[in-house]
């Protein structure tokens, strides 16, 4: 009967494997042995790949809008297969519901830019311009505010993206509340509402700006205005401005 003579004898011990010769001097420390990478996990590529899939739709939609986009323009743009593309979002609501979503989380991520305790005119027109900055003057806002638009007459995801941006909504006013001396809870919620609409106004008119330093302006001139009124609000009445009844006249 032949045998492999790789394979160990039957009748003989196994040999001690032989230790490989060391590549370091007599005396000198071992080489340290490469750690091996650590092998992602499925969950880890699926978070990836979620995450490509929705910068790639931000990107997209603030290119060319809601309206021109398509999930295959997504997956080629994200880097990966139609086929994973709709395993993680089948339809292109899901996939512009997510998208809006990781675009939401990225403003938020920013709101200690406009949380200050100070409210003077200064510090206001500080915070007005961090959220321009951080929201409403970023090209990506107008795209979220174009799909939310254009979604008024699709009941199922419009009501999908209503409860997306409540919750943001909540956070930002919630954040940015804390720089407002106002008490009473409907004048606050009626403040910022007021300062939400300006700066989204803002926001639209740029698309067609009369010149280059209009928004700098409005924003200016909303800060200083902002200010006067809450200092107004914060201040009470002295007894000068107070009416009072005059006295009886004597006969």
């Amino acid at each position: 009967m032949s045998m492999n003579p790789d394979s160990p004898s039957p009748l003989k011990g196994r040999r001690k494997p032989v230790p490989a010769a060391s590549a370091s001097p007599p005396g000198a420390a071992p080489s340290a042995v490469p750690a091996k990478r650590a092998r992602r996990t499925q969950a880890m590529r699926s978070s990836d790949t979620q995450r490509r899939l929705c910068q790639a739709a931000v990107e997209l939609l603030t290119e060319v809008g809601y309206a021109s986009v398509t999930t295959a323009q997504i997956a080629e743009r994200a880097g990966v297969s139609k086929g994973a593309q709709a395993h993680h979002y089948p339809t292109k609501d899901d996939m512009v519901v997510a998208a809006i979503r990781h675009l939401l989380a990225d403003w938020q991520a920013g709101r200690a830019a406009y949380s200050s305790e100070a409210v003077g005119s200064k510090e206001m027109e500080k915070l007005q311009q961090a959220l321009w900055q951080n929201i409403f003057g970023r090209p990506d806002y107008l795209a979220a505010l174009d799909v939310v638009l254009s979604s008024r007459h699709q009941p199922a995801l419009h009501a999908r993206l209503r409860e997306e941006v409540k919750s943001w909504i909540a956070t930002r006013d919630a954040t940015f509340a804390r720089s407002i001396p106002l008490k009473d809870p409907a004048e606050l919620a009626t403040f910022l509402s007021l300062n939400s609409c300006v700066l989204r106004g803002l926001a639209t008119s740029m698309e067609m700006p009369a010149d280059e330093g209009v928004s700098q302006r409005v924003m200016a001139l909303w800060s200083e205005m902002a200010s006067a009124y809450l200092a107004q609000r914060g201040t009470p009445a002295s007894p000068a401005t107070t009416p009072t009844r005059a006295p009886p006249r004597k006969r």
